[in-house]
């Protein structure tokens, strides 16, 4: 008879995550994929005109920006926006401005002279 060695525990492969091994250390699991978070926001202008986005935290501006360009029929270029006093550029995110659910963005058409 040959020498075989088996051992009363179970293998570790066959040991569901989370579960504790004989020597009491549980298995590692795979860490939980995060959801990106996601904020509601919305755009209104001076002519009452709101448009409500969603976005995800760490998107940018860009593409919500061009959207109320379009559908105010104004020239991207002409436009304004400010978050708490603070002018939003194109390229930040609502991350970058600490923003939450139901916050506006004012949208305010370029004015010259004085």
């Amino acid at each position: 008879m040959a020498n075989e060695h088996i051992s009363p525990f179970p293998s570790a492969t066959s040991t569901p995550p989370g579960t504790p091994t004989p020597q009491g250390t549980p298995t590692p699991q795979a860490a939980p994929t995060p959801t990106p978070r996601t904020v509601q926001l919305k755009f209104v202008d001076m002519t009452g005109f709101e448009l409500a986005v969603k976005f995800k935290a760490h998107s940018t501006f860009k593409k919500a920006m061009d959207v109320f360009s379009t559908r105010t029929q104004r020239s991207f270029e002409s436009l304004r926006f400010h978050y708490d006093g603070e002018r939003v550029h194109s390229d930040s995110t609502p991350a970058g401005h600490d923003m939450e659910d139901g916050d506006i963005i004012e949208v305010f058409t370029e004015q010259l002279g004085g």
